[in-house]
């Protein structure tokens, strides 16, 4: 009987250490650039107001932190910056990642009012891995990602077909 108890323990490890890491609707992780370890860099922005760029920052800034309002991995969910600046007297509007000004290529997704009938704010985090393709979901011909241009702090971060290059795969860390 012990021998079976065993046996069923360890598949039932084995089983639940290969399932999909679940990102709670609301937390706020950080997305670290897989392809220059040493440099911990992050998605980021250059700036918490609209139509800000993203690029690979330290991950020590305040602009790499990012909410995922549906979670991860099974829905598509916004990626909302956490510190956006305040404007005189009043926030400003939630900013969202955002790939309409990128579509034709070679050019940063910026950060936009979240707006949820924008289809270019739409985003499947990972998988559920823990490090993998930050994926679109808006209807597009073709799957596309997040792509970093480069390995090293200030390079942009664009809009490109889904590859599983190195440039694509990002490691999300809940924070």
């Amino acid at each position: 009987m012990n021998k079976f108890f065993s046996f069923f323990v360890s598949a039932a490890v084995l089983a639940t250490s290969g399932m999909a890491q679940s990102i709670a609707p609301g937390a706020s992780v950080q997305f670290h650039s897989t392809q220059n370890p040493s440099a911990n860099l992050c998605l980021g922005a250059v700036a918490g107001t609209q139509q800000s760029e993203l690029l690979l920052e330290p991950c020590t800034r305040s602009l790499t932190t990012f909410k995922l309002p549906n979670g991860a991995p099974l829905n598509a969910t916004q990626i909302q910056l956490v510190d956006s600046q305040t404007g005189p007297g009043q926030p400003q509007p939630l900013l969202c990642i955002t790939a309409r000004e990128a579509q034709a290529g070679n050019t940063p997704v910026i950060l936009q009012t979240c707006d949820a009938d924008d289809l270019l704010q739409g985003w499947r985090v990972n998988d559920g891995k823990g490090t993998g393709e930050i994926e679109s979901t808006a209807p597009i011909m073709a799957a596309v990602c997040l792509t970093a241009v480069g390995s090293n702090q200030g390079d942009p971060v664009e809009f490109r077909n889904c590859t599983g290059a190195a440039s694509q795969q990002w490691t999300t860390v809940v924070v």
